[in-house]
């Protein structure tokens, strides 16, 4: 059975546990999906259909076990992102990089992961913790070696080592940045960030 998603209201964990628990002694259920991704099904729709509750896409906790290209956790992951971009164009960095990290974490085989790790790097630079952006612009390397994004994170781990008075390293990122990303665009503020570097 496929569980429905909308409103405000959410499964209880005990009332799932109980479902599942009722389910697998073979007593029957109700429909519907828990806050920590089991599914919990019906063998009554009369039943399901006057105890269902709807679940609201914010109060699921979908894992990993999901599959790379789950219709599912695509549009979830969407969704997230969406919203996520508007706190991050609306200047609420934090909040944003929190939930960043929630799609990082939760829907890590999503196409939307290197959109979501390069924001968060951004974030990270914008409220000034910058170790912590490098340090994503290094996973993001190991993870996306090919990626615009990528490339673009690696800027901006160079504009982090020009202002900490690192100029040799920053020098170094940006041309390794145009050797490696041939996108036009990386490539284009690549050369111009290696001719603005003060030695």
């Amino acid at each position: 059975m496929t569980p429905t998603f909308s409103g405000e209201n959410s499964y209880s964990e005990r009332s799932c546990r109980e479902r599942t628990s009722a389910d697998s002694r073979g007593t029957g259920g109700h429909g519907g999906l828990s806050p920590t991704g089991r599914i919990c099904y019906s063998r009554n729709s009369e039943k399901r259909r006057k105890g269902r509750k709807r679940i609201s896409f914010a109060s699921v906790g979908f894992s990993n076990r999901w599959k790379k290209g789950d219709g599912i956790t695509e549009h979830v992951s969407a969704i997230l992102l969406r919203e996520q971009k508007n706190k991050f164009r609306d200047g609420e960095f934090e909040k944003a990089n929190e939930l960043f990290l929630k799609i990082i974490n939760e829907f890590s085989y999503s196409v939307h992961i290197a959109e979501a790790f390069f924001l968060l790097a951004e974030g990270q630079f914008q409220i000034g913790i910058l170790e912590e952006c490098v340090k994503t612009a290094e996973r993001m390397v190991d993870l996306f070696p090919g990626n615009e994004l990528t490339g673009f994170a690696l800027l901006r781990m160079g504009k982090i080592f020009e202002i900490q008075h690192r100029p040799e390293e920053a020098l170094e990122i940006y041309k390794t940045v145009l050797r490696s990303f041939p996108q036009p665009e990386v490539a284009a503020q690549a050369a111009r960030s290696l001719r603005s570097v003060d030695l």
